[in-house]
């Protein structure tokens, strides 16, 4: 999970991934912003950051 993955590179606290999901959940659910989106919003993280999490996470095993 993306989310994860910023924790374990350090780019964002577990407090800081916990508001941005808070933030999605009350947003509307055909307006919902993606996690990585939220994040740069509040100003957690950085579109570099997200982008590689999000290429660490594609490099990842999927499991069923």
């Amino acid at each position: 999970m993306i989310g994860q993955i910023l924790v374990e590179k350090g780019y964002v606290t577990l407090a800081q991934l916990n508001e941005a999901r808070r933030k999605q959940l009350f947003a509307e659910p055909e307006g919902r912003p993606l996690l990585g989106e939220t994040l740069v919003q509040l100003g957690y993280a950085n579109p570099v950051q997200i982008e590689e999490a999000i290429k660490l996470q594609e490099g990842e095993p999927r499991s069923l």
